[in-house]
């Protein structure tokens, strides 16, 4: 199923949520509570959840857009600092700085809205990328690279043609520099997955290009995109049909 149609077998209570832990930032003034690098599905379980435990914790940055939840919304409230899950650089491979080279100079122009995902493939794509001019990010990850074309200026999301002027995402994961970047930034909004992977939302953008690393691919033409140690930001750019059979490339969807 798509990650976008999940907030709403929570809410309708297809997939109960009986207990949701979920980690905030401190609240504000008036009692808000930011949901941070992780927006995606876990808002629609902390708004459906039978009971809502949320940790309280001051490393979390404070990201804005449909990210919040209010303290009186918790049944249970616990304070405890903890430092947020970090990831490194990436090995440099030369497969995925070839894939890189290819995407940029042939698939993306200036102006494209970009969504990537993770792995040594993507952050390959994104170095290739910094002499581009008036990217525009909406994805479901954003990374320190995208922070880098952010502050290179080849990120400026002025000609998206839809939340022009916002990088627009559901998660994000780096590192603490990163997680600063993230704090109180109005140049970003964080959106749950019903909105931020919602084909119907994707399409309005301008030049469109969605790059992800495949793990499988079957005869109809679906690509299963998830996560596994050869695909993540320490392994292979690359990913494998079967244990014998090749790598199968990055898949570049563009409209």
């Amino acid at each position: 199923m798509n990650l976008s149609a999940v907030p709403r077998l929570f809410k309708s209570r297809m997939v109960p949520i009986h207990v949701a832990l979920i980690q905030v930032s401190p609240p504000d003034d008036f009692g808000w509570m930011s949901l941070g690098v992780s927006v995606d599905i876990t808002l629609a379980a902390a708004e459906s959840a039978d009971l809502l435990i949320a940790q309280v914790n001051p490393r979390m940055p404070r990201v804005l857009g449909r990210s919040f939840i209010h303290m009186n919304d918790a049944d249970v409230i616990v304070e405890y600092e903890e430092p947020l899950l970090t990831i490194g650089e990436a090995p440099e491979v030369e497969a995925a700085k070839g894939i890189a080279r290819l995407i940029a100079s042939r698939l993306v122009e200036d102006g494209s809205t970009i969504a990537i995902g993770l792995g040594a493939a993507s952050e390959a794509v994104l170095l290739a990328l910094s002499n581009k001019n008036d990217l525009g990010v909406h994805t479901q990850y954003l990374t320190g690279d995208m922070m880098h074309l952010f502050s290179r200026g080849a990120i400026t999301n002025r000609k998206k043609g839809f939340n022009d002027g916002k990088m627009v995402a559901s998660s994000a994961i780096g590192n603490e520099e990163f997680y600063e970047f993230l704090n109180d930034n109005p140049a970003i909004e964080f959106h749950p997955s019903d909105y931020v992977n919602d084909p119907a939302l994707i399409a309005r953008h301008n030049k469109m290009v969605a790059m992800n690393v495949a793990m499988t691919v079957d005869l109809t033409g679906q690509v299963a995109a998830d996560a596994l140690p050869t695909t993540s930001s320490r392994g292979s750019p690359a990913c494998w049909i079967s244990s014998a059979g090749p790598p199968c490339p990055a898949v570049v969807n563009r409209s």
